[in-house]
């Protein structure tokens, strides 16, 4: 949760919140304006950017009392709708809250490009470019719309011939709430970048997707028939003959044709990289001192890969020396589009006094978008050398002449033991340091003796976590039995974590987790329909419970 807060502390507050900063054209969020201890007539308006749309929906109070302290919260709520591309902003919005000025300062939201139209197919499949150039990078796409209560769903990754995985950057998966027709639907992608290899045409095969859907069902009851457990079920996952619709789906495969780089123009010094790229060369100072350096910052970016490539050197005779640290290479989807950077940081070190003219760095790339070779260059910099300090430049040895000058020590006949500087003389007979070497012994034994005491205390109390791991070491066979023991043993590790019963571990409590005991909590429950894989469950609460 993003939050924009100002107010002064044990006064009246405004607070502007967002669950999100980065949105897709036809998305919308919910956006809540709080006044907190405060009071205000009527609802304010939310001023936004031209990409967004704002509209009031509504408003709620709340009073909690925490340590004698009271605090008033009411919060309206707008729907704020995305609706062209580029970074918009939320606020800021500035109240007279009992006579106070409070302002909520703006957020910024991000828009980029909406999912692919995709009609009534529930799964589509696509890339970015059908006709891409070796090396070049393109971004896979699968997309997956629905407006009915989701349960689980799993993904089959298809087969990428021609192409390979870019390896600095992971598949990405985002999820959208869009509105079509004034109703509400919601659409999950997952992209993956990869890199043309071969030539020729491909087909990249049908991905398919299994999705278990929440139903909901009349149930007709006969006269004089009671209520069954579904009735007390209703519609939830827990009801004996199930309320869950699974579906197997599959998108269309996918053409694609790679074509080779041209070779009659190609340039002698082509580097490999493809994609539109841009080079920048900064430096940290003007001016440097003979014997010292100066760091000056490259930075390579574009939408092709980099992997593997490293930035050209200076030749032995630009008047300077240079030493280059290990490079940074980030890489990252953004909006279905893949961005990767390099920054180098490169030490010069002059070997002359005067105007220094470091020279641009100059790279051949070839960019897809025109189809042609481009040389991409930095700017030049040019430093200015002054005399260096009496002392700097060449290190050069202190030694005069070429034998060692090294003496060995000399034996004073004397003895160097420290001098004893304490006024009083003890005695260093036996006699003398016997309660001393009595008590020594004592000491480890007593600590021994405490050490078995407290090993013998816990031995005889049952370690809850201890039990845990036993249980899983001791599953029944029966597939039934198996994962109604795999249900409790997570669910008394969910109740060790938050400190509860395993009664009452909820879904909402579980939350509070972490996504990955959410999931599992679902996983679960799916199962009981055959809507996941008990082994893999199995494993997912052996490693939860082995991490406790």
């Amino acid at each position: 949760m993003i939050v924009a807060l100002f107010g002064a502390a044990l006064a009246a507050e405004l607070a502007l919140q967002v669950d999100t900063r980065e949105l897709v054209v036809g998305q919308a969020i919910p956006v809540k304006l709080q006044v907190i201890n405060g009071r205000i007539k009527g609802a304010p308006s939310l001023p936004v950017s031209d990409g967004l749309l704002a509209q009031y929906q509504g408003s709620s109070q709340q009073h909690t009392i925490v340590n004698f302290e009271s605090t008033r919260i009411t919060e309206f709520t707008y729907q704020v709708a995305a609706t062209r591309e580029g970074t918009w902003s939320i606020g800021p919005v500035s109240l007279v809250i009992d006579g106070e000025a409070l302002t909520a300062g703006p957020i910024t939201i991000a828009v980029g490009s909406p999912p692919t139209q995709q009609g009534g197919d529930p799964v589509v499949a696509s890339v970015t470019s059908d006709a891409p150039y070796v090396g070049q990078v393109v971004v896979y796409r699968f997309q997956f719309k629905y407006d009915r209560p989701l349960i689980n769903a799993r993904w089959v990754r298809p087969d990428f011939p021609g192409f390979v995985e870019e390896v600095n950057t992971e598949s990405a998966q985002r999820e959208f709430q869009m509105m079509e027709g004034g109703k509400p639907y919601t659409v999950q992608t997952i992209e993956v970048p990869l890199v043309a290899s071969g030539t020729g045409p491909h087909l990249i095969s049908a991905a398919g997707l299994t999705a278990q859907f929440r139903t909901e069902r009349k149930r007709s009851r006969k006269r004089g028939r009671g209520r069954t457990i579904d009735d007390l079920f209703n519609d939830s996952p827990f009801g004996m003959h199930g309320s869950t619709e699974t579906l197997t789906l599959a998108t269309k495969a996918v053409d694609v044709n790679i074509r080779p780089l041209p070779v009659d123009d190609q340039p002698a010094d082509f580097s490999g990289l493809v994609g539109d790229f841009s080079v920048s060369m900064t430096g940290s100072e003007s001016t440097v001192k003979m014997g010292e350096s100066v760091t000056v910052r490259v930075v390579l970016e574009g939408d092709g890969t980099l992997a593997g490539y490293a930035l050209p050197l200076t030749s032995d005779d630009a008047g300077f020396r240079m030493y280059d640290d290990e490079p940074t290479l980030e890489t990252k989807l953004q909006d279905g589009r893949f961005r990767s950077r390099m920054t180098l940081r490169r030490a010069i070190v002059p070997e002359a006094t005067g105007v220094l003219s470091v020279p641009p760095i100059e790279i051949q790339t070839f960019n897809p978008a025109s189809g042609r070779y481009e040389r991409i260059s930095s700017q030049a910099l040019e430093l200015t050398v002054t005399d260096g300090e009496e002392g700097g430049g060449v290190v050069e040895s202190f030694v005069a002449g070429d034998g060692d000058t090294r003496s060995t020590v000399e034996s004073m006949g004397e003895d160097i033991l420290p001098v004893e500087r304490s006024a009083t003389v003890s005695d260093r007979t036996v006699a003398g340091q016997l309660s001393s070497l009595l008590l020594f012994p004592a000491v480890p034994t007593a600590i021994y003796l405490g050490l078995g005491l407290v090993g013998l205390v816990r031995s005889r109390t049952v370690d809850a976590r201890t039990a845990l791991k036993k249980r899983l070491r001791a599953l029944p066979a029966d597939p039934a039995e198996r994962l109604a023991e795999l249900e409790r043993c997570f669910r008394e590790a969910c109740a060790i974590r938050i400190g509860e019963s395993p009664e009452s571990v909820t879904l909402d409590a579980v939350s509070e987790l972490g996504e990955d005991w959410v999931r599992l909590f679902e996983a679960i429950e799916a199962a009981r329909y055959g809507g996941a894989d008990a082994d893999s469950i199995e494993q997912r609460v052996a490693r939860i419970v082995g991490a406790l």
